[in-house]
């Protein structure tokens, strides 16, 4: 019996010793597998079947470290997802039945809570036990938010926690929300009572009014007590050693809360003053709060509340700001019943009064508002103040509300004027009666009246079902509108008719109202529309009849209001027709626009059809497009489509089916032929964000580019049969793929070139290769450009860069993209580069080029030199003609350095024209264009007109920096002629009016101008010095004189310029009156404005005993002129010796030349018509009566200053006589004589006395 038991002791032994091996080694199995990778998703994953968790991303063992990308967990309306979890724990802890966490970090926690509100308190727990005890060494969360009932969001959360069996201990180390930073601690008994003990201090900057920099603030709270009956006490206050003074914010709580009763706060007071609610609440507005509330039972189960509260930053809202700025209320809270027994509020001006009650089957308001200002409510409201009662009610998720606000004339226009109160929407009344139950709004009756539009209706709308009936009619500015009917899931008919007379009108009415900003287009839409809609059936697949017509539509964008920016379209008749059910509907589009003289047609038809709003398809049955630009080619441009091509849309998702497209351009007047070329492509598909599309052009002629380039290209003036091929195969998702092409084929390109003896004439270019292709893998783009011919020059370039997809999946290529890339060019003496300079200036040279590319898109960077040979610069019109020109300038990053820009002249016969040289250097900043260069003339023939012929030296420096330039320097003029035409060119009459041709909406002057008041002005110091040097001559208009002196031109601040100095005419004549005169004193003396120097002129008329002639002084806008003699002679004497050259001794024909010549110098006007004498080349023409032998014609011409010829004859003789006169001195002439006389006479002339000047 004993070694029986003896034996089953042994077995009993070894089976235990057996189950307990097993043990040790079923737990070494699972200690090493939690150590190995993939564990912890197993785990993981086994969990999240039977609770709601899933997890992405999850790397690690389950033994640790943990890192799982994002975790959610979802359960009765509250939804808690985690990112970037890391997590570091001691499983070895679990044995002492502990949990240990000695690192939880966590990137970014979002709450979302969209349970249901319950109107029954909280349950109290019993106790707060755990089955394990608990230690949260650290805990971590960058970003933390929390969406319900309230919002808010938090970050830097550091904090620990800790349960030891009987007490929950929670330490908060760091906590940064709504601007402030908080600390603080907690710890609550795990057993009845659930004692809570807790403090929490914070600390943040609130700008005060009237302080300079923001005050620091603190905030301290405690909490204690039972958890049924809790004390809390707050204070905030100043910093302690803050140096602010003033009235500062400060606040008191006292509260008892009671979490599990009905009513949780029983007792409160709260005293405060310049609270900012900003402060606590980022998306609140600014206030500055002061006054008190207190909450105090009365009873067990009656509480009396007060509140007094001011706010001294009352403002609109969308200046964030509150439109109150006091609130007085008393109220109860009765057995489960809220009564407001009065509310009496400062509102945007006005007064706000009312009384209401909540119980458990529903709540009452009813209220008055007195001229409450819409102005003081929102800035976009116009100062009408609104009055009139406010009925509310409500019952479960019913509201009744009866709305009857109505307007009276502001007191004032205010600060803003009329302006102000234009631009606002004027609200003048407003009535509301409906129910608003759930998901069901009713209204029985709405108006609403504005200064100048009226809305009135009717009507029902259900949301859960998404069907409403009800009628609404709208008069505003600009558009009428009508609609009525209804309409549901399977049932519905109505109609909606609207008339836009102007949309400019409509858009600038709707830019009147509160929010429009965010949804409107740029104010660039007008022109006139009109739709008309009608339908029958529910709106799951309704018949529909719709027509939308427009007229004189344009589409200018902000942008184009420069000078330079092309025409806006302007559609003149657009037309969208749809006819049938909605599943499959007939759709007609016509369209007719022009773009200047360019001309569009656009005529389309096909089938459009839709299951629901999300998923639509169709089918492009024909589509023929025609340009016509008449400043190209006479004839037009087309695109038809060749078979009709299907397309889809289900939500993001897209798919057009392959189809083709011929293409004609006509014959160029260059010589181009007209030709076809043929656009072919396989199916589009936009499938989960993948974009695949590819295609190919065949036969595409020179004249597509030259319509596509517009008037830059056509300034080329290019010609040819050139013809190119391309391709595009290209795939946009999670990465790209692209492959683009466009090359030559076939054909050659005519350009201007130079002929040996100097001429212009057209070559061709002898094109042996032009290749454009682009491609992308991945991030990575590459663009790659060649250019090979004869006769125009080679060039190879190619350009990388990066790009980068967004968050929405889209791909861009952003401004910070690299560049890397290079540019070799050699191009020959050709006149293509007259493109880049001003209407009838012609460049001519040869380029070459090394330039690499580095840098981003925003900021590139080139490097390397760019040469120039045999540069001219040709103007016939101006007169300016350069050549044998030469340019070396070299890139670096974004700086332009020029060290060489050197052209020549032309000479008279072949002699030197002198030089212009110049270096400099000019950068791109993000402040605008900095440039700097400095100019030295060396005798340079800037004018070879034979009217205009100018020769100058000298220096000049510019510079552009910061919005501002500067012209400084000094030049001399070597040798000018200065012919000024006889005659003014001919021009319109002021009462001539010239009216752009239809489709030109604007001029360029017009456009110049409006894009002037755009662009930010550029600021011009001006300061140069002008020397006429000793041989500048000046002719024309019966002037003939040397002009001597210098000035200074500078500018005002407000760019007008201004001359300072003196011009002297040296040896001049002026023909005047029939005589030429000698200029003895001429002086122009500009000390400001260039339009109004002084004048001091004095005109002498030669050979004469007496010194007579005309004197100019005063300024140019008011001259003053006189008779001059030195002799003290009258006035008539004067006049007498000026014209007929001796004294008035004559009859009446002498008496009216006098009187003609007096009224021309009254009237101001100069006499320097050459008449007969200078028609014939004479100086002098005249017939003069003579006492013995009768009437005396007389002709004279003055070869020199001093030397005079005349011929006389008597009508009634037979002979003539010769005079030469030749002026020794002033006082001394020879006179010699032949003819009926011979003899050589000496003239002395003495002057007595003090010279009397007229």
């Amino acid at each position: 019996m004993r070694a029986h038991a003896t034996r089953a002791f042994r077995w009993t032994v070894r089976l235990l010793v057996g189950c307990g091996l097993l043990l040790a080694l079923a737990a070494a199995v699972v200690w090493w597998w939690a150590g190995q990778e993939g564990s912890l998703q197993t785990v993981l994953e086994r969990i999240g079947g039977r609770v709601p968790l899933h997890s992405e991303g999850v790397q690690g063992s389950f033994r640790g470290p943990w890192h799982i990308a994002r975790i959610t967990w979802e359960r009765d309306g509250i939804r808690v997802e985690a990112e970037d979890i890391r997590l570091e724990w001691q499983p070895l802890a679990l044995l002492e039945q502990t949990l240990r966490l000695e690192q939880l970090a966590v990137a970014r926690v979002q709450v979302t809570d969209t349970r249901p509100v319950k109107d029954t308190p909280l349950p109290e727990p019993a106790n707060l036990l755990l089955p394990w005890q608990v230690d949260v060494q650290r805990l971590q969360v960058g970003s933390l938010s929390y969406q319900g009932r309230v919002q808010f969001a938090g970050s830097g959360l550091d904090a620990q926690y800790a349960y030891d069996g009987r007490r929950h201990h929670v330490e908060l180390a760091g906590l940064h929300l709504a601007g402030g930073d908080y600390r603080g601690r907690m710890v609550v008994q795990a057993r009845a009572p659930l004692t809570l003990g807790a403090s929490v201090a914070g600390r943040f900057a609130a700008p005060v009014p009237g302080v300079a920099e923001p005050v620091p603030l603190s905030f301290d709270l405690q909490a204690q007590g039972p958890a049924r009956a809790i004390g809390v006490r707050a204070l905030l206050q100043v910093r302690r050693g803050a140096r602010a003074r003033g009235d500062l914010p400060e606040a008191t709580v006292k509260a008892e809360i009671h979490p599990f009763e009905r009513m949780p706060v029983q007792q409160a007071l709260a005293d405060f003053r310049q609270l900012d609610a900003h402060l606590f609440r980022p998306d609140a507005p600014h206030t500055l709060l002061s006054g008190h509330v207190q909450l105090q039972p009365e009873t067990k189960a009656r509480f009396a509340l007060q509140a007094d509260v001011r706010n001294a930053a009352a403002g609109p809202w969308d200046a964030q700001r509150l439109p109150v700025s006091a609130v007085q209320l008393t109220g109860e809270w009765r057995d489960g019943q809220a009564l407001l027994q009065s509310l009496a509020a400062d509102a945007a001006g006005g007064h706000v009064s009312g009384s209401g009650k909540w119980r458990d089957h529903g709540w009452t308001f009813e209220g008055r508002v007195a001229d409450v200002d819409p102005a003081k409510l929102h800035t976009r409201l116009a100062a009408l103040p609104l009055s009139g009662p406010i009925q509310l009610a409500g019952e479960g998720q019913r509201v009744d509300f009866d709305v009857d606000l109505r307007a009276r004339a502001a007191h004032a226009a205010g600060a803003h004027g009329l302006a102000a109160e234009a631009a606002a929407l004027q609200l003048r009344d407003l009535l509301a009666q409906g129910r608003w139950s759930g998901t069901v709004l009713s209204l029985s009756q709405l108006q609403l009246h504005t200064d100048d539009a009226s809305l009135e209706g009717a009507g029902e709308w259900e949301s859960a079902g998404r069907a409403g009936s009800g009628h609404l009619q709208l008069h505003a500015p600009g558009v009428d509108a009508k609609a009525q009917g209804q309409l549901a899931a399977t049932s519905g008919r109505g109609s909606l008719e609207l008339s836009a007379r102007d949309l400019a009108q409509v858009r600038h009415w709707l830019a009147r109202w509160p929010g429009s900003a965010a949804w409107l287009p740029p104010p660039a839409l007008r022109g006139q529309a009109r739709v008309q809609l009608s339908w029958q059936g529910g709106w799951r697949d309704p018949t529909v009849q719709a027509l939308a017509h427009g007229q004189a539509l344009a589409w200018q964008p902000a942008g184009n209001a420069q000078a330079d920016a092309p025409l806006p379209w302007v559609v003149r008749e657009a037309s969208l027709q749809v006819n049938g059910r909605l599943h499959d509907a007939a759709l007609d589009v016509h369209l007719q626009g022009d773009q200047g003289q360019r001309r569009i047609d656009l005529l389309a038809a096909g089938r459009v059809g839709a299951a629901d709003l999300a998923h639509w398809h169709g089918q492009v049955a024909s589509l023929a497009l025609q340009l016509q630009d008449p400043g190209i080619a006479p004839g037009p441009w087309q695109l038809r489509l060749q078979q009709a091509v299907d397309w889809r849309v289900a939500g993001s998702d897209l798919e057009v089916g392959a189809g083709s497209a011929a293409l004609h351009a006509p014959s160029l007047p260059s010589g181009g032929a007209a030709t076809d070329a043929r656009v072919a492509w396989s199916p589009l598909r936009r499938d989960h964000g993948v974009l695949s599309t590819a295609g190919t052009v065949s036969g595409l002629p020179l004249a597509w580019l030259q319509f596509a380039g517009g008037s830059q290209l056509q300034a080329l003036a290019l010609s040819g049969d050139l013809v190119f091929d391309g391709q595009w195969n290209a795939q946009l998702g999670s990465t790209v793929r692209i492959d683009a092409s466009l090359a030559r084929v076939r054909g050659d390109v005519n350009v201007l070139a130079e002929t040996a003896d100097g001429s212009s004439a057209r070559v061709p270019a002898g094109v042996r290769e032009a290749r454009l292709s682009v491609s992308a893998r991945g991030e990575q783009v590459e663009a790659h450009l060649l250019w090979d011919s004869e006769h125009a020059g080679h060039a190879d370039g190619q350009l990388r860069s990066r790009l980068v997809r967004a968050s929405d999946g889209s791909w861009s290529w952003p401004a910070q993209a690299p560049l890397a890339g290079r540019v070799q060019a050699e191009l020959p003496r050709i006149g293509v580069w007259s493109v880049l300079a001003p209407p009838g200036w012609r460049l001519r040279g040869s380029v070459s080029a090394d330039v690499r590319i580095a840098g981003t898109r925003a900021q590139p960077e080139l490097s390397g030199p760019v040469n120039a040979d045999d540069l001219a610069v040709r103007s016939v019109v101006d007169g300016v003609g350069l050549r044998n020109g030469r340019l070396r300038a070299r890139l670096a990053g974004q700086r332009v350095i020029v060290d060489e820009f050197l052209l020549h002249g032309i000479g008279e016969a072949g002699g030197d024209g002198g030089t212009l040289v110049a270096h400099g250097e000019g950068q791109w900043t993000p402040q605008g264009p900095v440039f700097s260069a400095e100019a030295v003339l060396s005798q340079l023939r800037a004018s070879i007109r034979s009217d205009r012929q100018l020769t100058v030296s000298g220096t000049v420096q510019a510079r552009v920096e910061q919005g501002a330039s500067s012209v400084t320097g000094a030049l001399k003029v070597d040798r000018a002629r200065i012919t000024i035409p006889e005659e003014s060119p001919p021009k319109l009459a002021e009462d001539v009016v010239v009216h752009n041709a239809p489709g030109l909406p604007e001029s360029y002057a017009e456009r110049r101008q409006s894009g002037s008041r755009t662009a930010q002005p550029m600021h011009l110091t001006l300061r140069m010095h002008f020397d006429l040097g000793p041989d500048f001559r000046l002719s024309g208009r019966g002037l003939d004189a040397r002009l001597a002196g210098s000035v200074e031109i500078t500018n005002n601040p407000d760019g007008t310029p201004q001359i300072v100095g003196v011009i002297h005419a040296v040896d001049g004549t002026f023909f005047a009156y029939g005589q030429r005169m000698k200029i003895e004193r001429g002086e122009l003396r500009f000390t400001g404005a260039p339009d109004n120097p002084a004048l001091d002129v004095l005109a002498i008329r030669p050979n004469l005993t007496v010194k007579v002639g005309v004197q100019v002084t005063g300024r140019a806008q008011s001259p003053h002129v006189e008779l001059y003699s030195d002799a003290g002679l009258s006035d008539a004497e004067t006049l007498s010796y000026v014209v007929l050259g001796r004294s008035s001794s004559g009859g009446g024909a002498e008496t009216a030349l006098l009187q003609r010549a007096a009224t021309a110098l009254l009237a101001g006007k100069s006499g320097s018509g050459k008449g007969l004498a200078g028609s014939l080349g004479l100086d002098d023409l005249s017939v003069s009566p003579d006492g013995t032998s009768g009437a005396v014609v007389r002709v004279g011409k003055r070869f020199a200053k001093d030397f005079y010829a005349s011929y006389e004859r008597s009508l009634s003789g037979a002979m003539g006589t010769l005079f030469l006169f030749y002026d020794v001195s002033r006082r001394v002439t020879v006179r010699a004589e032949a003819g009926e006389r011979t003899g050589l006479d000496l003239i002395l002339t003495f002057y007595f006395g003090e010279p009397k000047k007229k």
